[in-house]
């Protein structure tokens, strides 16, 4: 009898452990596509203003943010490319084990579930499964997006994940994202490009 109630609370709970990592790994992936600019990055603050917290540099900055946004995404999940040691060693500790095994982690071509991905009205996301020159413009859209599968740490309160966000011909980053979960969302903690086009 006690078997089974064990081996039940097993099955119980195993989907409940995965299904917390899907969700951790789809909040993610929403509130990268949720930062991506509509239009081009807003200007700098007049002269002789230091800070970007200008109600003009705002103002500007929000009606950037709610323009409308077409942006296609590759419907699998892919490798991320290994981390410069001189970049690996400027992180904090908790996040250099994460970087180890984002590193290591074998792709296999899993998909993304479309679904689960929560962006605002004004993200149009639409999925391809290759990359290719003309992706863009076929889709008449502003981002390429792909993502590496997200690694958390035991307690899920920190996150890395490597993406690549294409704007055109010579207008392409690389990044490393480290995330941090505080009061139950998720947060850009530091943003780091690894290469430019």
């Amino acid at each position: 009898m006690l078997s089974v109630c064990l081996t039940s609370l097993l099955i119980i709970s195993y989907p409940h452990s995965k299904n917390e990592f899907s969700n951790d790994q789809y909040e993610i992936i929403s509130l990268l596509l949720e930062s991506l600019s509509a239009g081009p990055p807003p200007p700098p603050p007049a002269p002789g203003v230091y800070s970007k917290d200008t109600l003009v540099f705002n103002k500007y900055s929000d009606s950037i943010n709610r323009l409308d946004v077409s942006i296609v995404v590759l419907d699998h999940f892919i490798k991320s490319e290994e981390i410069p040691v001189q970049q690996k060693v400027t992180f904090e500790k908790k996040f250099q084990k994460l970087i180890e095994t984002l590193e290591k982690n074998e792709i296999d071509n899993s998909k993304i579930n479309f679904d689960s991905i929560m962006v605002s009205d004004n993200r149009k996301i639409m999925k391809t499964d290759k990359a290719y020159r003309g992706v863009l413009e076929d889709n008449n859209a502003s981002h390429y997006i792909a993502f590496s599968n997200v690694i958390l740490n035991k307690d899920k309160d920190n996150a890395v994940i490597y993406f690549i966000n294409n704007r055109g011909a010579l207008s392409g980053t690389t990044s490393l994202v480290l995330l941090d979960k505080k009061n139950g969302k998720w947060k850009i903690y530091k943003r780091i490009v690894l290469s430019l086009s």
